[in-house]
């Protein structure tokens, strides 16, 4: 997983550590986007159809991954450098 230290982003390191930790757990996808709406972003480019999903309560990110054909990893730091783009004022 990704920490802050190797994050483009410009965020303060203990909000960075609360998304981590928000994604470290076996979170929903329905979840996760209750939690940080500004992910459909990233989850449409991916072409990921969670929000509307019926399996969306069901699948967490892994799930997600595997389901679509997606690096596990790959998905996860764009999720978590979506959002902290999102908590850093959009600046990259």
């Amino acid at each position: 997983m990704m920490n802050s230290v190797d994050s483009p982003i410009k965020v303060n390191n203990k909000r960075f550590r609360a998304i981590e930790q928000a994604f470290a757990r076996d979170i929903s996808m329905e979840e996760l986007l209750q939690r940080f709406p500004e992910l459909l972003v990233a989850i449409n480019k991916y072409k990921l159809h969670c929000a509307g999903c019926l399996l969306a309560r069901f699948h967490n990110v892994s799930d997600a991954a595997i389901e679509h054909g997606w690096d596990e990893d790959e998905l996860m730091k764009e999720l978590i450098l979506e959002v902290a783009r999102e908590y850093a004022g959009h600046s990259t």
